[in-house]
């Protein structure tokens, strides 16, 4: 582990703003050859989120949208099951994908929406899972 500080090369040289420099600066980073990686300081508090909905089913943008905004929602009123449970076994990234031909109501994705999410909160942690099968 290395120190930003430390380093021999300046950072504000090399065309950055004043604030990521002063960031680049108090993070700790990990050098391996050419590439610097920054870790985040914690996990983020939420799995990022991808609704996706197929334009082969649904033509207009308009009705992708629709759908689109109705799961986003839908996730919205309820990913603070998601926030409830520890670190360790929150997902990292979720990706929703809309599989019906037609669109549906509202009521119908939310009802959707909180089972997926009720099944998520029963998986286990995908890396204790590998460290259980070594």
């Amino acid at each position: 582990m290395v120190r930003a500080s430390d380093c021999a090369t300046s950072v504000s040289s090399a065309g950055f703003s004043k604030k990521a420099v002063r960031r680049f600066k108090r993070s700790t980073f990990f050098r391996s050859g050419c590439c610097t990686c920054t870790p985040p300081k914690c996990p983020p508090p939420l799995p990022q989120v991808l609704f996706s909905v197929s334009k082969r089913h649904f033509k207009k943008a308009v009705d992708r949208n629709l759908i689109r905004r109705r799961c986003r929602e839908a996730y919205r009123l309820h990913k603070s099951a998601l926030a409830a449970l520890p670190a360790e076994t929150r997902p990292s990234y979720i990706a929703f994908l809309y599989l019906a031909k037609e669109i549906t109501s509202y009521d119908v994705i939310e009802t959707a929406m909180k089972q997926s999410l009720k099944k998520l909160e029963k998986l286990p942690p995908a890396f204790l899972k590998e460290q259980s099968n070594s």
